[in-house]
């Protein structure tokens, strides 16, 4: 499922103020795969395992961060995410 995720067409980029802190705001743990919702207009990104566990769980699809509706077809995986945290994308 994870991989079908990674797939589609990636989010647009959104510029941030802050890097990430690389800490999913669902398990607090540290995010392997970063991802967020098409429609979200936030940065903040979450791990995409515990998003999809967590929400089988509660059957509850929404953006752990704006509270949008969110559905696994929504879902994609953030690719700036990992540069933005290093430092590397201004």
């Amino acid at each position: 499922m994870i991989n079908q995720i990674a797939l589609k067409e990636p989010v647009r980029k959104i510029c941030c103020n802050q890097p990430p802190n690389g800490i999913c705001p669902l398990t607090h743990k540290i995010i392997t795969r970063p991802a967020r919702g098409v429609n979200c207009m936030h940065g903040e990104c979450f791990d995409v395992s515990g998003f999809i566990c967590n929400s089988m769980r509660n059957n509850s699809w929404q953006c752990p961060i704006c509270r949008k509706p969110l559905t696994i077809e929504d879902l994609r995986i953030d690719p700036y995410y990992f540069a933005l945290a290093s430092g590397s994308l201004t």
